[in-house]
C-alpha cells in the first residue's frame, strides 16, 4: 500500500472512532434522560463534558453541574490559596446552591478556619463552629446563615496528608 493510501487509510479510522466516541456519548446521554424523565416527569437534559470531566442535567425546575474544577467568578465565599479543586457542584431553581471542594496546605488549617468564621460574622451572620480532633485527624466545621442565605464549610487534615481538603458551600434558605 502507498503512503498516501495508508494515511488516507489511518485518517479514516480516526474520524470512525471519534464519530463512534460522539455516538457512545449521545447514546448514554440520552438513556440517562430517559431514566430520569421516566422517573421524576418533565424534560431532562443531560450533557456529558466532552473530557467526561463533567455533566450538566437540566429540567423544567433547574439545574445541575457536576464535576467542574474551575471556581466560578461567582463563588460568594472566600477562597484561600489552594492546591488543587476536586470539584465543582453547582445547582439553580428552588434551591439553588454551589459547592466547591479543594485541597490546601495543612500549614494554613488554622488560617483557613479564621478565614471563613471571620468571613460569616463579618456579613453579620449567625454563626456556628464545631471542631473535633483525635487519632490524627482534625476537622472543623463552620457554618453562617442569613435570612437569605446558608453557608457551610468542612475543614479536615489526617496526619501524614500532603494537604488539608476543604468543602465550602452555600446556597438559598
Amino acid at each position: 500500500m502507498s503512503k498516501v493510501r495508508l494515511v488516507v487509510v489511518l485518517v479514516i479510522l480516526a474520524l470512525v472512532a471519534v464519530g463512534c466516541a460522539k455516538t457512545a456519548e449521545n447514546v448514554l446521554e440520552n438513556a440517562i434522560e430517559k431514566q430520569l424523565e421516566d422517573e421524576g416527569g418533565g424534560d431532562v437534559n443531560v450533557d456529558l463534558n466532552e473530557d467526561g470531566g463533567s455533566v450538566s442535567i437540566e429540567t423544567d425546575e433547574g439545574s445541575v453541574e457536576f464535576g467542574d474544577t474551575e471556581i466560578p467568578a461567582d463563588f460568594l465565599l472566600p477562597i484561600p490559596n489552594y492546591e488543587e479543586v476536586g470539584g465543582v457542584i453547582t445547582t439553580t431553581g428552588e434551591f439553588a446552591s454551589t459547592q466547591v471542594i479543594l485541597s490546601f496546605d495543612p500549614d494554613d488549617f488554622d488560617e483557613v478556619a479564621a478565614l471563613y468564621e471571620d468571613f460569616f460574622n463579618d456579613q453579620g451572620w449567625e454563626v456556628s463552629r464545631t471542631e473535633s480532633s483525635g487519632e490524627g485527624v482534625r476537622f472543623v466545621s463552620i457554618t453562617g446563615s442569613s435570612d437569605e442565605l446558608a453557608a457551610s464549610v468542612f475543614i479536615t487534615y489526617s496526619d501524614g496528608d500532603d494537604v488539608a481538603s476543604l468543602t465550602a458551600q452555600y446556597g438559598n434558605n
